[in-house]
């Protein structure tokens, strides 16, 4: 049930200009709370699974809290005009998702003092930010170690001899290599000889570039192939449906999109981070300028147990796997693995 709701507010969302008008507000009749926050949301560039997580959050802030939440599509050509647009409206709080939009936050959010914004899946440092940064490299090098296993194993269909994963990445940037990274080591510390192979299919992504980008790993001889970003996922997992291959679902449990093909998924709890931020907002203790680290340590960031392809596998799935990556997940939490490239020196990350 809480499904089709989620799919029905996507699909109104594909077919109104602006926005959604607000929702919640029953509740928020009969309740003393008055909070108003605003999910902006570029078009087409964020997919199904990442949109219901944000969506998720909210609506548990709505049965909760009491909030009342409205969400913004803006087309490519008027983001900026519909983000202004929203900023100036009666919100408590807007989020702001994707590093692509934080670009509009960073440019705007000195101009409208009083507006509380929430930055997800990044970091803007504004007085009147309050960002929400994922540790996707720890998720990755997961992911990667459990790849580097599975590209060994014998007796798998559609597992070739070659040790060959691969990536899909869209813009080439120290955020998207610093994933990468993570994902690499947790695969070369399994087996050092396993082949990373990654593609950046460049400026925004879609899910047909991501799908003939993965097309060309999977013809390169990998075995597993992890999608980089949210916007050119699922072409990957459609990749590894029609080549027979596997791949790695991201941001959200996608095991079950293409029951058999996907061997996990990297997960991000941004329903979790919608609703800390809207309860920082609602109980007074929201602070701009501070960053919610979302990590392995604190369940903001893990993978799936692999449920969906155990099931299908049977007896042929390697055993070896959730044990390995419970002591690699021990060690990350422990802070005896440091997944990721090291920190820039000299850049600020800020507005």
């Amino acid at each position: 049930m809480r499904r089709n709701v989620l799919a029905g507010i996507l699909w109104f969302m594909s077919i109104l200009p602006f926005a959604l008008p607000d929702m919640g507000r029953a509740a928020a009749d009969t309740d003393t709370s008055s909070v108003h926050v605003a999910l902006f949301l570029e078009r087409g560039l964020t997919d199904e699974g990442y949109t219901n997580a944000l969506i998720a959050g909210l609506e548990r802030a709505r049965r909760e809290l009491g909030i009342r939440y409205r969400i913004v599509v803006a087309d490519q050509d008027t983001e900026e005009a519909e983000f202004l647009r929203t900023a100036r409206g009666d919100h408590d709080l807007v989020l702001v998702p994707t590093s692509h939009l934080h670009s509009l936050l960073r440019n705007n959010a000195g101009n409208f003092p009083k507006v509380r914004f929430g930055a997800i899946d990044g970091v803007v440092k504004a007085p009147n930010v309050l960002s929400a940064d994922f540790a996707e490299a720890e998720a990755a090098f997961l992911a990667g170690a459990a790849a580097a296993m599975f590209t060994t194993a014998s007796g798998i269909s559609g597992v070739n001899p070659d040790r060959v994963i691969g990536w899909v990445g869209v813009t080439d940037t120290w955020e998207a290599r610093n994933v990468l990274t993570g994902f690499m080591q947790g695969a070369r510390l399994i087996d050092p000889q396993v082949r990373v192979e990654a593609i950046f299919t460049g400026a925004r992504g879609t899910p047909e570039e991501g799908r003939q980008a993965a097309l060309g790993l999977y013809n390169q001889g990998a075995d597993v192939v992890a999608g980089g970003e949210s916007v050119t996922g699922q072409g990957v997992l459609q990749a590894a449906r029609e080549k027979g291959r596997y791949a790695i679902g991201l941001d959200v449990d996608q095991d079950g999109v293409m029951p058999g093909h996907v061997l996990t998924s990297r997960l991000k709890a941004l329903d979790t981070v919608v609703f800390r931020m809207v309860k920082a907002v609602t109980d007074g203790s929201f602070k701009g300028g501070e960053t919610l680290t979302m990590n392995i340590a604190n369940n903001g960031v893990g993978i799936t147990d692999m449920r969906t392809m155990k099931q299908t596998l049977g007896n042929k799935f390697p055993k070896e796997i959730p044990e390995r990556l419970n002591d690699l997940a021990y060690e990350l939490k422990r802070g005896g693995i440091k997944a990721g490239s090291p920190p820039r020196k000299g850049l600020c990350r800020c507005l």
